[in-house]
């Protein structure tokens, strides 16, 4: 992690500061790893749809060859027309593809700050039950204390 241990900290945690550090990593490696499956889910998609705009821009134009060879200017028209009509297609599911992406990156980061902010209550949690322990156990040592220096009076 990047923020070294205290002395204080390591006296009051002992490694029990290391299982949360180690517990806010899984998270943020949980996180990055459900993000990895949604590009690489997403990714599938926009090669095929990809490959059918090749597909389709390969037929479109030999039937424009053929049409040209036919009719001319009024081929050559509707192939531009195609070929506008599969980069409208290609935007549209590149933008809706990336919106998935985000929207999954936003859930990831949601949860993955949902669960540092549980793992930092539990430690707060815990941190506040140790002192009420020490200051107990220092009450103890206290009340002791207090016959054994009225004895030596």
């Amino acid at each position: 992690m990047a923020l070294p241990e205290t002395r204080r900290e390591n006296a009051v945690m002992g490694g029990w500061r290391d299982e949360v550090v180690q517990s806010a990593q899984e998270v943020a490696n949980e996180a990055i790893q459900h993000a990895q499956t949604v590009v690489d889910e997403v990714r599938p998609q926009l090669e095929e749809t990809a490959q059918k705009v090749v597909s389709n821009l390969k037929e479109s134009g030999q039937a424009a060859l053929d049409d040209f060879k036919q009719t001319g200017q009024a081929a050559l028209a509707d192939v531009k027309q195609t070929g506008k009509d599969a980069l409208a297609d290609v935007k549209q599911t590149s933008k809706e593809a990336l919106g998935e992406i985000k929207e999954t990156g936003k859930e990831a980061v949601g949860e993955a700050k949902e669960a540092g902010k549980e793992v930092a209550a539990t430690g707060i949690q815990a941190l506040q039950e140790t002192e009420e322990k020490v200051k107990q156990e220092a009450e103890k040592i206290g009340d002791q204390a207090k016959p054994q220096s009225t004895k030596n009076s």
